[in-house]
């Protein structure tokens, strides 16, 4: 279960702590192993119709999924392997269950290692076996192996350099499938002839599951200027030749090795927004809901997001909440501990004005919000009070949003929580 390891030192009004008493159960409703309980039919099914079953998953929500879908199977594994990050405590409690680790956010050597692992488990598969595989956020760090000619010191170096001039998840995986023997569907081909069945777990806008981890077993895009143009566009920032990339890009074009290959989406955005508005209705009432595909830099949403509360106030004429998902932005240019949601709720606080009354909870449902060990923030005009003493703009310079928040009382730590369907937010807004 899910629980705010600081609950206590959190310096927050009424709204801010029924939000925070609702997030367990939030989080245990749409866990990734009750999830996964949608599918069992269909898991009994294959399972006793294939005459091996595989099971391999990366991700941070890999071994609850795992969880999940063992109490369905008909027959035990040959293979059950799952790779998850390496700050990640997870008990096994699957004697036939081998946790191996990579890292996250940045892959490296080790991530590598625990994906030739699994893959020589695996071993020869032929057109009787079946393949679960299931797929979840982290999975593009996790599940790596670099295509021929790359280095995964190029691809850590090139993904970093990525993320800090503020290129979105889907340019990310373009340059990262590019780069890799696994992604961008390249996996299809290491599992044929056996038939394949992902279960995926959403923390893109738009679920599209060619973006979710790379896109292991999707075909391969159509939208080639797409493509053509993310590579080119980061070439001269970061540092490779975008002719050598355009041409690994289009490795796979037998469209055989996906005639066996079905990908279901079992949890995504819209899920947790769709229940966190029902619990903030239950608890406190009027709920507005703008949606799961909240995109762009923090300080243009954060702008955006304070103007869509000052119009729908206008037309109800009394307080309400707010809610929405997505996944927003920062341009890095300091060297601070922080996060897109950390920022976002702190910028949101600094578009408010006199006479203006809120409360906001930006979170990362992975637990996990950029480079620091909160899950996000939850702010209010009183908090905001204590955060502008503290001194906000210099931190935000710094891109140093956990120290000011963890100084005024407005972090949330949990740790990880085990999913990560990307971001979500509530607003309390009201006036004088």
């Amino acid at each position: 279960m899910l629980s705010v390891k600081n609950a206590s030192e959190i310096k927050i009004g009424k709204n801010g702590k029924s939000l925070i008493e609702a997030l367990p159960g939030l989080f245990d409703a749409l866990s990734p192993e009750n999830s996964m309980g949608k599918y069992r039919g269909e898991i009994s099914s294959l399972s006793v119709s294939h005459s091996r079953i595989f099971i391999v998953g990366f991700g941070k929500a890999a071994y609850s999924m795992y969880a999940g879908m063992r109490k369905f199977l008909q027959k035990m594994p040959v293979v059950a392997d799952i790779i998850v990050p390496d700050q990640m405590e997870t008990e096994n409690t699957f004697d036939e269950l081998r946790i191996l680790r990579g890292t996250h956010p940045e892959t490296s050597s080790r991530s590598v290692e625990a994906t030739e692992t699994m893959l020589r488990d695996l071993g020869t598969l032929n057109d009787t076996d079946i393949v679960f595989v299931l797929i979840s956020g982290g999975g593009s760090a996790l599940f790596e192996e670099p295509e021929p000619g790359f280095t995964i010191d190029e691809i850590s170096r090139i993904g970093k350099c990525m993320m800090l001039n503020g290129a979105d998840i889907r340019e990310m995986n373009v340059v990262r499938g590019a780069m890799s023997a696994v992604k961008s569907g390249k996996l299809a081909r290491v599992l044929y002839p056996a038939t394949v069945k992902a279960y995926i777990i959403s923390d893109v806008i738009g679920d599209d599951i060619s973006v979710i981890a790379s896109g292991p077993l999707n075909a391969p895009s159509a939208d080639r200027m797409f493509i053509n143009d993310t590579i080119t566009k980061y070439s001269g920032l970061c540092g490779y030749r975008a002719d050598d990339l355009i041409s690994a890009s289009n490795a796979i074009t037998d469209r055989k090795y996906f005639n066996r290959v079905s990908n279901t989406i079992v949890l995504r955005n819209h899920d947790f927004v769709a229940g966190l508005s029902k619990l903030i209705e239950e608890r406190c009432g009027d709920v507005a809901v703008l949606g799961s595909d909240i995109r762009g830099d923090v300080t243009t949403v954060s702008a955006y997001i304070a103007g869509t509360c000052r119009s729908i106030y206008d037309l109800k004429g009394h307080g309400f909440w707010l809610v929405f998902g997505g996944e927003t932005t920062v341009r890095v240019t300091g060297s601070g501990k922080g996060g897109r949601n950390q920022e976002l709720a702190v910028r949101f606080a600094l578009e408010m004005e006199p006479g203006e009354h809120y409360t906001v909870l930006a979170i990362g449902t992975d637990g996990i919000d950029g480079k620091s060990p909160a899950m996000g923030a939850i702010i209010d005009d009183s908090s905001m009070s204590t955060l502008k003493k503290i001194g906000v703009e210099e931190y935000l310079r710094d891109n140093d949003s956990y120290t000011l928040l963890s100084k005024g009382g407005s972090a949330l730590i949990t740790g990880f929580t085990g999913t990560n369907v990307s971001d979500i937010c509530a607003i309390r807004y009201d006036r004088d």
